[in-house]
C-alpha cells in the first residue's frame, strides 16, 4: 500500500495526541515535557502536505491555490497601505 507511510505518520499523530491530553489532565507540567509536546505539534502542521499531494489531481484548485497564495503578498502591502491612509487621516 503505497499509503501505508501516511496511516503511521497518522498514527503517529493520534498516539501524541493522546498522549498530550493524558499529561494534561493528570497534571503533570513538567518544563522537559511540555517543551517536547510543543516540538511534536509542529508535525501536526506536516498533515497539510497530504491536501498539497492531493492537488496534483485537481489543477483547477491548484490554479485557484496557486493564485490565492500568490496574491498574498500584495494583500498584504494593500493592507499595509489602508493603515497608512488610516494613520494619515487619524493624525488629521
Amino acid at each position: 500500500n503505497k499509503d501505508m507511510a501516511w496511516n503511521i505518520f497518522d498514527l503517529f499523530l493520534v498516539i501524541q495526541s493522546m498522549y498530550e491530553q493524558i499529561v494534561l489532565v493528570l497534571g503533570q507540567h513538567g518544563g522537559t515535557s511540555l517543551v517536547f509536546m510543543r516540538t511534536l505539534r509542529v508535525l501536526k502542521i506536516a498533515k497539510v502536505l497530504r491536501v498539497v499531494r492531493v492537488l496534483r489531481f485537481f489543477t483547477e484548485l491548484r490554479v485557484m491555490m496557486n493564485s490565492l497564495i500568490g496574491s498574498i503578498i500584495a494583500m498584504f502591502w494593500s493592507f499595509v497601505m489602508l493603515a497608512f491612509i488610516f494613520l494619515m487621516f487619524g493624525l488629521v
